[in-house]
């Protein structure tokens, strides 16, 4: 259910129609297929931590934009360096092992 607090001076809880709305939307609501889905990170935890440490240290200057084309490109051969790949890889494999047993 989502946060349904009122708005000052606006309808809310107890409003049938308000009560009405939201009932219709709940009812129109479907589970992600991928809901419960938790990613083993026993084989690729090296991966992982390299990746993070790797966007750690370009996160400023692309966040506020300050680089230019070989900077980026620099940044994307950096990931594949620390395993970016690798850990895409495995996540999907184990996506697609949950989805197959689970929807």
């Amino acid at each position: 259910m989502f946060n349904r607090t009122p708005m000052a001076d606006g309808v809310g809880i107890g409003d049938p129609e308000f009560d009405e709305e939201v009932k219709e939307f709940e009812d129109k609501l479907v589970a992600s297929p991928t809901l419960g889905f938790r990613v083993d990170k026993t084989n690729i935890q090296g991966e992982l931590e390299n990746v993070q440490a790797t966007i750690e240290r370009y996160y400023n200057n692309l966040k506020t934009g300050a680089f230019d084309d070989a900077y980026y490109q620099e940044f994307l051969d950096q990931l594949e360096t620390a395993g970016i790949d690798k850990a895409i890889e495995e996540i999907q494999n184990q996506l697609d092992t949950f989805s197959s047993e689970n929807n």
